[in-house]
């Protein structure tokens, strides 16, 4: 028979399970905006005319590594919410209790 675990949460420790995974979701949507936008501005270049503006020069040449570096760290802030939240749901696992149905034993997760 399985007995189905609770975890006893505090409330801090729900908020910070909420705000992890909203900040996970919002830095990987940013991650996903810039990164498209740096896809676009390259295949605008593949198919433009040459010679290139001075916007389209300056675009290729510094705006598409700048928007491409911030794209990866939103992604990168977005894997550090996630194990953080990963780390508060472990904790909150390792200080739980289970009580077995068939015995009085306690053991811990």
């Amino acid at each position: 028979m399985k007995c189905p675990v609770m975890y006893h949460l505090f409330k801090h420790e729900v908020e910070s399970l909420a705000l992890f995974s909203t900040l996970a979701v919002c830095f990987f949507s940013i991650g996903t905006f810039l990164l498209s936008c740096v896809v676009a501005v390259l295949v605008g270049y593949g198919f433009a005319t040459q010679p290139l503006s001075e916007f389209g020069t300056m675009m290729i040449s510094k705006a598409v590594w700048f928007i491409g570096l911030l794209a990866f760290m939103c992604f990168g802030w977005g894997v550090w919410a996630l194990r953080s939240r990963a780390s508060v749901i472990a904790k909150a696992e390792k200080e739980t209790v289970r009580v077995r149905p068939d015995s009085s034993v306690t053991e811990t997760h």
